[in-house]
């Protein structure tokens, strides 16, 4: 799966928050699809932590929105389920980055036993 694209964005209206709901909602799918019990290879590591950097600057933007749009209900309803999502990507995010150290550390403890 290809590496989803984290753009730096604002919410103005909310064409804005449709468009970022589907930057959120790729990036749920590619953390959703991290093969599990393996040590991850590099480069998906640094993506998840690119992820979780991502993550904590479109939850500050996703809150500012909901202030600058607090007339609309709906968005605001939106954007209130895209912070929602937000919290459950970083927080599997972050269990699989420490599953990952995990397995790395028990692999070199493995390789430093032979």
């Amino acid at each position: 799966m290809a590496d989803p694209d984290l753009p730096t964005f604002k919410i103005q209206t909310p064409e804005d928050a449709e468009k970022i709901q589907e930057t959120i909602e790729k990036l749920q799918d590619y953390v959703d699809g991290i093969e599990l019990g393996v040590v991850l290879p590099p480069e998906k590591k640094d993506m998840l932590l690119k992820a979780l950097n991502w993550i904590a600057s479109a939850s500050m933007e996703l809150r500012d929105a909901m202030l600058r749009l607090s007339d609309d209900s709906k968005t605001c309803d939106l954007l209130r389920s895209m912070k929602d999502l937000l919290y459950t990507i970083s927080r599997d995010t972050t269990w699989i980055l420490e599953q990952n150290n995990k397995m790395k550390d028990n692999k070199e403890d493995d390789v430093e036993e032979k």
